[in-house]
């Protein structure tokens, strides 16, 4: 059995938490629970020319392997899902079979992608090691 996927924040976090401090109390970022296959139907349904590329999408199969997982950021604006980083290791985690993957969005969209993309807490406790991301709350079903 392969060992937890460390996550780590997307690139644009990490940096000695700029983003949080430029959005400060305007937005705030959060770990929310998501079905990759669900997601991955809205992909295809909403970007009907997207095709993954094969060596992202290569790379993006290794994550079991190489044992790290970069969250995606995914916002939710009008009812449409918007991938802001993480449409390939969606389709890969979707691909590898994973019931449920954490992503990171800002507070005001986690209530509609929950709704419609929500996925189990535990399951995502199971695969996904992102109890070192103290600062971000997780939200899930």
């Amino acid at each position: 059995m392969l060992s937890m996927i460390k996550c780590i924040k997307p690139h644009h976090y990490q940096w000695d938490g700029a983003w949080e401090l430029a959005n400060g109390q305007v937005v705030k970022p959060v770990i929310v629970i998501l079905d990759p296959q669900k997601l991955r139907l809205q992909l295809e349904r909403r970007l009907s020319g997207f095709e993954a590329n094969p060596d992202r999408l290569a790379t993006a199969m290794e994550i079991p392997v190489n044992g790290w997982f970069e969250l995606p950021e995914i916002w939710y604006v009008h009812d449409q899902v918007v991938f802001k980083a993480g449409r390939h290791r969606t389709v890969a985690l979707s691909t590898l079979g994973f019931a449920s993957y954490p992503v990171v969005t800002i507070d005001s969209h986690a209530p509609g992608l929950l709704a419609k993309f929500g996925a189990s807490i535990c399951d995502a406790r199971r695969a996904f090691d992102y109890g070192g991301i103290v600062d971000y709350p997780v939200m899930g079903n």
